[in-house]
């Protein structure tokens, strides 16, 4: 860790992932130690910047706990299902913890941009705005609460121990011994090639595809994404063409978050709209749930564009040289 990113971390500033370089010749097993410890270390940077309330710290917890599944997922062939199980267990409770006060803030986000740019309706969103913030610092104290609990301890401290030493780092079977010692090189360049087809091979029929095909297309995206991050030092030779990739695999991922953001808003809309419970004050008065509505309107008529610009990058993805030849 650098001595500015510790002293960021110190003062309760976010910090973002750090880069990860890896021999050539590394294998598989010390890869993934390398990569899941830094996925670690990336979620424990952020506890200070969660504890002050920040949206990016929260954000950042988010997408460490992310790359760890991702990570994990990306060399299942090293892990017992037995001995993994309770680990990505633990890891979507986190989840599940942080998810809510990252959906307020897009919410959030989103009707401050309407306020500033539908003026007749700016009242209805300044009091949307207000409402959703006091609903989000009552999210931010849950989360708050559950990463400084014991549950969230025990987390990090059982997963690290699995990373460094669980059964998959000495396991004798001759078949699992000889995934782990296999050289990374080669494993990265198939999974690459093979989860880069199944992402084409789905975008193709995006508008077809329900909600929940596109929710999981989505996270398919996203752990390619991941291990474009993680393996990219392996391939110097076509740096341009790595950084395409990668620019293309976020663009992706935006696109398809904002089609997920869409679902999301849905269901906090009918939270929102439920008599709210003595303990979460008020509900939604007439000028907010208005304001709620146009915001569902807005959504909904951007789903389309969304959809045709996600195909197109779709397309330019089958056209993009591939940097790991």
């Amino acid at each position: 860790m650098s001595r500015q990113v510790e002293v960021k971390a110190r003062a309760g500033g976010a910090v973002g992932r750090a880069d990860i370089d890896l021999p050539r010749d590394i294998e598989a097993g010390d890869a993934f130690r390398l990569i899941a410890l830094s996925c670690v270390r990336h979620l424990t940077l952020n506890e200070s910047a969660l504890a002050a309330g920040d949206a990016e710290g929260v954000h950042q917890m988010r997408v460490a706990t992310r790359r760890l599944r991702a990570a994990i997922a990306l060399f299942r062939d090293l892990f017992d299902d037995r001995e993994s199980a309770p680990v990505k267990a633990r890891l979507r409770w986190l989840t599940d913890q942080l998810a809510p006060v990252r959906d307020y803030d897009v919410l959030i986000e989103q009707s401050l941009r309407s306020a500033d740019t539908s003026a007749p309706n700016a009242a209805a969103f300044e009091k949307l705005t207000a409402m959703l913030r006091q609903r989000r610092l009552q999210k931010l104290a849950q989360a708050q609460s559950a990463v400084t609990s014991e549950r969230y301890r025990e987390l990090v401290l059982d997963t690290t121990r699995w990373i460094l030493g669980g059964h998959w780092t000495k396991a004798p079977e001759r078949r699992v011994r000889r995934r782990r010692q296999h050289r990374l090189l080669p494993l990265a360049r198939k999974l690459l090639r093979r989860r880069t087809r199944r992402v084409q091979k789905q975008l193709r029929c995006l508008a077809n595809l329900p909600p929940e095909q596109r929710h999981e297309l989505r996270i398919r995206i996203k752990k390619l994404h991941y291990g474009v991050q993680f393996f990219g030092s392996f391939f110097p030779a076509h740096p341009n063409r790595r950084k395409k990739f990668a620019r293309l695999m976020q663009r992706l991922q935006a696109r398809l978050g904002e089609l997920n953001d869409a679902r999301v808003h849905q269901d906090l809309a009918r939270e929102l709209l439920e008599p709210a419970p003595a303990a979460e004050g008020r509900g939604l008065a007439g000028e907010e749930a208005f304001a709620l509505g146009l915001l569902q309107g807005h959504e909904a008529a951007a789903l389309p564009r969304l959809v045709r610009r996600a195909e197109h990058d779709g397309r330019d993805l089958a056209r993009l040289p591939r940097f790991w030849r």
